[in-house]
Protein backbone atom coordinates (compact mmCIF):
# COMPACT_ATOMS: atom_id res chain seq x y z
CA UNK A 1 0.00 0.00 0.00
CA UNK A 2 2.98 2.26 0.83
CA UNK A 3 4.62 1.75 -2.35
CA UNK A 4 1.15 2.24 -4.17
CA UNK A 5 1.42 5.40 -2.78
CA UNK A 6 4.28 6.36 -3.15
CA UNK A 7 4.55 5.94 -6.66
CA UNK A 8 1.34 8.12 -6.66
CA UNK A 9 -1.54 5.53 -7.32
CA UNK A 10 -4.85 7.32 -7.41
CA UNK A 11 -6.19 6.68 -4.16
CA UNK A 12 -9.59 5.51 -5.80
CA UNK A 13 -8.15 2.48 -7.30
CA UNK A 14 -6.06 2.07 -3.85
CA UNK A 15 -9.33 -0.60 -2.59
CA UNK A 16 -9.93 -2.38 -5.70
CA UNK A 17 -5.51 -2.88 -5.75
CA UNK A 18 -5.22 -4.21 -2.12
CA UNK A 19 -8.57 -6.38 -3.12
CA UNK A 20 -6.87 -7.86 -5.31
CA UNK A 21 -3.83 -8.61 -3.38
CA UNK A 22 -5.78 -9.94 -0.70
CA UNK A 23 -7.63 -12.44 -2.63
CA UNK A 24 -4.88 -13.78 -3.98
CA UNK A 25 -3.06 -14.46 -0.75
CA UNK A 26 -6.35 -15.76 0.51
CA UNK A 27 -7.03 -17.90 -2.51
CA UNK A 28 -3.17 -19.30 -1.47
CA UNK A 29 -3.86 -19.73 2.06
CA UNK A 30 -7.22 -21.55 0.80
CA UNK A 31 -5.44 -24.35 -1.56
CA UNK A 32 -2.96 -24.57 0.81
CA UNK A 33 -5.23 -25.89 3.35
CA UNK A 34 -7.53 -27.88 1.11
CA UNK A 35 -4.97 -29.54 0.13
CA UNK A 36 -3.82 -30.78 3.88
CA UNK A 37 -7.45 -32.14 4.23
CA UNK A 38 -8.45 -28.68 6.73
CA UNK A 39 -11.46 -27.43 5.55
CA UNK A 40 -14.84 -27.13 7.07
CA UNK A 41 -17.36 -26.56 4.09
CA UNK A 42 -20.15 -25.17 6.35
CA UNK A 43 -18.01 -22.35 8.08
CA UNK A 44 -16.42 -21.75 4.65
CA UNK A 45 -20.29 -20.86 3.08
CA UNK A 46 -21.24 -18.68 5.80
CA UNK A 47 -17.75 -16.68 5.83
CA UNK A 48 -17.32 -16.32 2.15
CA UNK A 49 -21.07 -14.95 1.94
CA UNK A 50 -20.34 -12.68 4.62
CA UNK A 51 -16.74 -11.22 2.84
CA UNK A 52 -18.37 -11.23 -0.26
CA UNK A 53 -21.09 -8.92 1.22
CA UNK A 54 -18.50 -6.73 3.27
CA UNK A 55 -16.11 -6.91 0.60
CA UNK A 56 -18.99 -5.66 -1.89
CA UNK A 57 -20.64 -3.08 0.01
CA UNK A 58 -17.47 -1.51 2.00
CA UNK A 59 -15.79 -0.97 -1.55
CA UNK A 60 -18.96 0.38 -2.46
CA UNK A 61 -19.07 2.92 0.32
CA UNK A 62 -15.27 3.39 -0.15
CA UNK A 63 -15.78 4.89 -3.90
CA UNK A 64 -18.98 6.81 -3.59
CA UNK A 65 -18.77 8.24 0.08
CA UNK A 66 -15.18 9.17 0.64
CA UNK A 67 -13.21 11.91 -0.63
CA UNK A 68 -9.48 11.25 -1.50
CA UNK A 69 -8.14 13.38 1.50
CA UNK A 70 -9.96 11.63 3.77
CA UNK A 71 -8.65 8.63 2.60
CA UNK A 72 -5.11 9.79 2.32
CA UNK A 73 -4.89 11.00 5.55
CA UNK A 74 -6.33 7.52 7.36
CA UNK A 75 -3.96 5.72 5.23
CA UNK A 76 -1.12 7.79 5.83
CA UNK A 77 -1.80 7.79 9.87
CA UNK A 78 -2.43 4.22 9.49
CA UNK A 79 1.31 3.54 8.01
CA UNK A 80 2.65 5.81 10.22
CA UNK A 81 1.34 3.77 13.46
CA UNK A 82 2.10 0.86 12.05
CA UNK A 83 5.86 1.54 11.27
CA UNK A 84 5.96 2.99 14.85
CA UNK A 85 4.60 -0.22 16.20
CA UNK A 86 7.51 -2.19 14.30
CA UNK A 87 10.12 -0.22 15.76
CA UNK A 88 8.54 -0.22 19.04
CA UNK A 89 8.70 -4.10 18.77
CA UNK A 90 12.08 -3.94 16.81
CA UNK A 91 13.57 -2.42 20.37
CA UNK A 92 11.92 -3.92 22.98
Amino acid sequence: MAALLLINCPLKYLPQIISISVFTSSFTGFITYASMGHVNIKALTIVGIIAFIGGYYGNKIMRQKLNQRFILIGLNTLTFLLGAKVIWDALA
